[in-house]
């Protein structure tokens, strides 16, 4: 796979970057949903603190899945991405179409390979 991806807000990433960071947003979703929820925090606020008593473990896992660089900073594809990915209901994360709604449609071939 080669190329790139338009999402929602217009943002163009490589597909293979989208593919592995929706991928593992995903797993961190399932398997550390309190880290999970620290970084939509941080991609929607810059300047947002990550819970005192999580802050090691979520930097320590954030940093492992390449979420973050070695200076406690989200990469910017991965903000991109986390943000177009997500919408919040009430007190509820839920997942929608990150992509840009005339260029693919969750029925088709880059979703399937999710």
């Amino acid at each position: 796979m080669s190329g790139k991806i338009v999402l929602g807000d217009g943002t163009t990433v490589h597909l293979a970057v989208f593919l592995l960071t929706y991928k593992r947003l995903q797993q961190l979703d399932q398997e550390r949903p309190d880290i999970f929820i620290e970084l939509i925090r941080k991609c929607g606020d810059a300047n947002y603190q990550f819970t005192d008593v999580l802050k090691s473990d979520v930097q320590k896992v954030l940093k492992n899945m390449t979420f973050m660089d070695a200076s406690d900073r989200i990469y910017a594809s991965t903000q991109r991405i986390v943000l177009n990915s997500l919408t919040q209901e009430s007190n509820a994360v839920r997942w929608k179409n990150p992509l840009l709604p005339d260029r693919l449609s969750i029925g088709s071939t880059i979703y399937s390979e999710l």
